[in-house]
């Protein structure tokens, strides 16, 4: 038993020894494999070719399984020397992976993102360019650690991430991104350096990154006191900062954990916002004209509105608007091929492409303002808000009659995209989701097709789809508001009922019937209650049909109701509002309701400027916000202008605007 004990022993370690063996020469092979594998050289343009092979390979149906880049278009370029090292190539797929296109090399035209964590110097030596400021203003470039900063279905902000501190996109008044031209000027504050993003957490969520347009006159936004901006000047203390309106004062520590810029972001936007306004209505201002504007800021930082009046404005709002000419503007073709371009852009989810849109409708205000007609590159390239690539445009179709990108940009994703967001309630995010489901028709969506479940109102949306999306001659605008009033004043005949919008401004057509209603209370009544009543009589007789939009509470003060509604059984549907408001706040809503957004947005940021905080509730002084979330209040304010537009005008020294002087955008 011993000796076979042994033997067994014996063999069992020969075979053990064997066993080791072959792993170890396994081992020894792929070693060998693996360092004959790293001398094939790759340049990172080759890697992304490869990568743009094998994602054909994998045919038109494949989807990627995390899929937030999706509709980005971006070029990266890892900083190698020679070769495209290992991290180069990981990133690449990574893009690749998570639904970006990948571009081999960077074209302006369709350029998204750039994404690099080089050297200014040689990353401007490898895309061939003298300057940053060479590359257009709506594409961002930004560190790889951006592309991993997903989470919760969100991307970080591009200010966080930016390359370069000379190249910094802010987030304006409009709640859109814009670069920040200044930012070279702003490379420290008192000597801190710009503070690095938070990159510890990943995310692998797989919910596209959001898109959202938010209003230009909305009560969430930042408002920059006077006092706020003027203390960051060059004689302000680094180690605190006053935050003030008119009626508040509140005085900051420095803390590590906020962004040392954080003081300048609505300055950023003031001066973009001020620049973009004082284009749009003098095409042929010279350089130091459109950049007047800065001066004007300055002012009015100190208070001194008086010199800002003396002077041209750099806001819209304090210029009379220009009326309509019957003379046809002398680039209406050019004009019209650039809004198709726009709207194949507006159709698309990513954030180039909304960029895209934002400067197309700066060259359209140019080229519509502009009394001549464009004769060559030189001159149209002189107009404000025209680049290089947009100039070509302008002469393409002059010389044409046609632009090819346009037909480029049409793709069918882009066709059926637009056709969804047609529906009441749709977005882009959504009408781009059903899409990609194989959705392609409106019957497709009404059958349910891949799932699709649509709410009431978007099943209301398609059965009118053609109605709601027609805009009304002004005078049916007109008769169905004089159906509805009448039965307003049966029920209270102390009610105040006003038809707002674009028929307030004096459009020869309107979209939709914005009314607003209201109440004196020196009786101590008020209008509570009045709008179910109201909506109550127009169904039983047929002007409102169906309902879009109910208020949570139809006694609240202040209610918002969407539906349609028709003039008689043979005309149109068309959409209409009714809006609530408390009595005193009755001057901000006719305001904010009237519009147009240019005017609205430009009333606001003239506000900002000033201390003051103008919503569609009332002009606002002492509002206090959070200095790390500047969404977030601290203090509300007190209202000091709300009952009338007049004395809202009269506060922030606004010449007084009839409705129809208020028309700025004239797209």
């Amino acid at each position: 038993m011993v000796v076979s004990v042994k033997k067994g022993t014996a063999q069992l370690s020969d075979k053990t020894a064997t066993k080791k063996a072959i792993p170890l020469t396994q081992a020894t092979t792929k070693k060998k494999a693996s360092k004959k594998k790293e001398k094939i050289l790759v340049t990172q343009l080759e890697h992304a070719h490869a990568l743009l092979k094998e994602r054909e390979a994998r045919g038109p149906d494949w989807k990627p399984r995390i899929n937030y880049l999706t509709g980005m278009r971006i070029y990266f370029y890892g900083g190698d020397l020679n070769y495209a090292g290992e991290g180069t190539r990981n990133k690449m797929r990574i893009l690749v992976d998570r639904g970006a296109t990948l571009l081999p090399t960077y074209d302006p035209e369709t350029t998204t993102h750039i994404i690099t964590n080089a050297s200014k110097g040689t990353f401007l030596e490898a895309i061939g360019l003298r300057s940053l400021k060479d590359i257009p203003e709506h594409i961002p470039v930004l560190k790889w650690e951006w592309i991993i900063s997903h989470r919760n279905g969100e991307m970080g902000k591009w200010y966080d991430y930016a390359s370069f501190r000379q190249r910094v996109h802010w987030v304006n008044a409009n709640g859109d991104y814009e670069l920040f031209k200044g930012a070279n000027q702003a490379k420290s504050v008192k000597g801190k350096e710009i503070e690095k993003p938070d990159t510890s957490k990943r995310a692998e969520s797989e919910d596209a990154a959001e898109f959202s347009r938010i209003s230009s006159f909305t009560q969430d936004k930042p408002a920059a006191s006077r006092k706020e901006l003027a203390s960051h000047g060059p004689s302000a203390s680094s180690s605190s900062a006053v935050v003030s309106g008119p009626n508040a004062t509140v005085t900051m520590g420095e803390r590590k954990d906020e962004d040392p810029l954080a003081a300048f972001y609505e300055r950023a936007r003031a001066e973009l916002e001020a620049e973009e306004l004082q284009g749009e209505s003098d095409g042929n201002a010279s350089d130091d004209e459109r950049r007047g504007g800065s001066s004007s800021v300055t002012a009015l930082k100190r208070g001194d509105n008086g010199s800002v009046q003396k002077g041209k404005s750099m806001f819209a709002c304090d210029r009379k608007g220009e009326q309509p000419s019957d003379q046809k503007c002398p680039n209406q073709d050019v004009i019209d091929k650039l809004e198709e371009l726009k709207a194949l852009h507006d159709a698309k989810p990513s954030d180039g492409d909304h960029w895209r849109v934002f400067s197309y409708n700066k060259a359209v205000r140019a080229l519509r303002s502009y009394p001549t007609r464009i004769r060559s590159y030189d001159e149209a390239r002189k107009l404000f808000g025209v680049g290089d690539k947009t100039a070509q445009k302008i002469m393409e179709i002059i010389e044409t009659g046609q632009l090819q990108r346009i037909q480029y940009e049409r793709t069918e994703d882009i066709e059926i995209t637009k056709l969804f967001t047609g529906i009441y309630g749709v977005g882009r995010s959504t009408a781009y989701k059903w899409y990609q489901n194989g959705c392609r028709t409106l019957e497709d969506l009404k059958n349910g097709k891949a799932g699709v479940k649509l709410s009431a109102s978007q099943r209301i949306g398609i059965q009118f789809y053609d109605d709601i999306n027609a805009r009304m001659p002004r005078d049916e605008a007109r008769q169905i508001f004089e159906l509805i009033k009448p039965l307003a004043l049966e029920i209270d005949p102390k009610l105040f009922v006003e038809i707002m919008g674009s028929y307030r401004r004096g459009k020869a057509d309107c979209g939709d019937i914005d009314i607003l209603i209201t109440r004196p209370t020196d009786d101590g009544k008020t209008h509570s209650g009045v709008l179910k009543k109201l909506l109550a009589k127009c169904h039983e007789r047929g002007i409102v049909t169906e309902d879009l939009n109910l208020p949570d509470d139809w006694m609240d003060l202040e209610n918002c109701y969407r539906g349609l509604c028709r003039r008689d059984e043979n005309s149109r549907r068309r959409r209409i509002d009714f809006l609530t408001v408390p009595y005193e706040s009755r001057g901000a809503a006719l305001l904010y309701y009237t519009g147009d957004d240019i005017f609205n947005r430009s009333m606001r940021m003239k506000a900002n400027m000033m201390g003051y905080s103008l919503n569609q509730k009332g002009l606002y002084s002492g509002v206090v916000r959070n200095p790390s979330n500047r969404r977030e209040k601290l203090n509300d304010g007190t209202i000091i202008a709300s009952a009338t537009e007049e004395e809202i005008f009269k506060v922030l020294g606004v010449p007084w605007h009839e409705p129809h002087e208020r028309v700025r955008n004239r797209a």
